[in-house]
């Protein structure tokens, strides 16, 4: 039985899921791409309209992705 616990949103956390952190941190810093991404825990999200889900809380509760 597998469950979801979190998500990772943002241009770095599409890293951390390919497993290409540290190349693509390196790249993404060279491109000036925004470091806007973020750890959500699965009760801070809401699926109810899986076509556009929503954080439930505000950005600031969030853990960021360094």
């Amino acid at each position: 039985q597998a469950f979801v616990s979190e998500f990772l949103i943002g241009s770095y956390a599409l890293l951390e899921r390919l497993s290409v952190w540290r190349i693509g941190r390196a790249v993404l810093r060279t491109l000036h791409v925004r470091k806007d991404s973020y750890r959500v825990s699965w009760d801070q999200i809401d699926l109810s309209d899986p076509q556009r889900p929503q954080i439930k809380c505000g950005v600031d509760e969030l853990v960021r992705l360094t």
